[in-house]
């Protein structure tokens, strides 16, 4: 369904002109209240408005958001952020300015129509104006029954827009918005809280290596993005309880010879029945489905650890153990004391046994 430029102009100078009133603490002028104003494009770039495609966004700590968009052929990747994010696969993966001249551009124009897409669609507040600047650029001479702004005057009062253009071969060209962020944060890890290392983020990056429909990237993102390491470890311990009962699941297919996908069966018989797999077990049985190579990586990932230094080498169990000390706080379950580098090893260690059971089963 094609989107009205005027509605997304109005929704734009709308939340600029509450802006202005509340950061002045004062009504703004009957003038300017009635004036319509609008980001001013051609009619190229009008296109980027009314039929551009956006993916719904997600929206990240530090105020980040993103989002995928396309028109057409093209594809862009959109992050609204203050930190600068770069590239490091600049011909498949670019900051749009990096891409073309004026002379080159082979697919619409984006400027006044792009922003204003984004701006309306995303939502974004002026958060980086004082009313009295925004009102600066609204008060004119000008007498018309709709009043054009430029994009340049208007880029100083949101946060920083980044567009990256995706090509049309890069294996980013297949990527959803979340995957795309996963990567470009991979690339970007001195934006993050938690001081991950090269070998613990050449594992997250090899989840997109052969990516996966079912794979949950979020829990990465978040795991990333997390101000604890022990939230960093929750999060892509989530993805291993996602696979509980697919095992079961698979065997009950098998045995009725239904069409049900297992991911269905799986969750009709959680809600039909409130049936829910045993955790502990249900991760010990997943564990017995890893090559004996990543099962014993995570044993030494945890050798250190003082739980564990006289106790048998199962991977499940010692794996269960950090969890329960991270998720409980009784007399009877003290945290683990676990240093940055171990948790980057034990993070890492964790990440490559999801994706491959993720392989595996679904």
């Amino acid at each position: 369904m094609a989107r009205s430029a005027i509605e997304c102009n109005k929704a734009i100078f709308d939340r600029l002109k509450t802006h202005a009133a509340e950061k002045t603490n004062s009504p703004i002028g009957a003038e300017i209240s009635k004036t319509n104003y609008y980001i001013r494009s051609n009619a190229d770039s009008k296109e980027w408005i009314i039929n551009g495609n956006l993916d719904a966004p997600i929206y990240l700590p530090n105020k980040i958001i993103a989002t995928k968009i396309s028109l057409n052929s093209h594809q862009l990747f959109v992050v609204v952020s203050e930190d600068k994010f770069e590239s490091v696969n600049p011909t498949d993966f670019a900051h749009i300015d990096q891409c073309f001249t004026d002379d080159q551009m082979n697919f619409p124009d984006f400027e006044g129509g792009l922003w204003t897409l984004i701006l309306a669609e995303l939502k974004i507040e002026p958060s980086i104006a004082s009313g009295y600047e925004i009102l600066q650029i609204l008060i004119t001479d000008e007498k018309a029954n709709a009043i054009g702004i430029s994009v340049d005057a208007l880029k100083l009062f949101f946060p920083k827009i980044q567009i990256f253009y995706i090509s049309e071969n890069s294996i980013y060209s297949s990527f959803d918005t979340t995957q795309l962020f996963l990567a470009l944060t991979l690339q970007n890890p001195n934006k993050l809280t938690l001081n991950w290392n090269k070998n613990a983020i050449d594992s997250f990056e090899d989840t997109l290596t052969v990516p996966h429909d079912e794979y949950p990237y979020y829990c990465l993102i978040n795991s990333l993005y997390s101000a604890r390491w022990e939230l960093a470890f929750l999060e892509i311990y989530k993805q291993l309880e996602f696979l509980y009962s697919i095992p079961q699941a698979a065997e009950l297919k098998r045995l009725i010879q239904s069409q049900i996908s297992v991911l269905d069966i799986a969750k009709h018989v959680e809600d039909s029945l409130s049936w829910r797999a045993s955790e502990e077990p249900s991760l010990a049985h997943l564990f017995s489905l890893l090559p004996q190579g990543i099962h014993d990586d995570i044993v030494n990932a945890t050798a250190n650890l003082a739980p564990f230094s006289a106790v048998k080498p199962n991977a499940a169990a010692r794996i269960y153990k950090i969890r329960n000390s991270v998720v409980h706080l009784r007399p009877a379950v003290r945290p683990i004391e676990i240093d940055e580098d171990s948790w980057n090893l034990l993070n890492q260690e964790l990440c490559k046994a999801s994706i491959n059971l993720y392989r595996q089963l679904l």
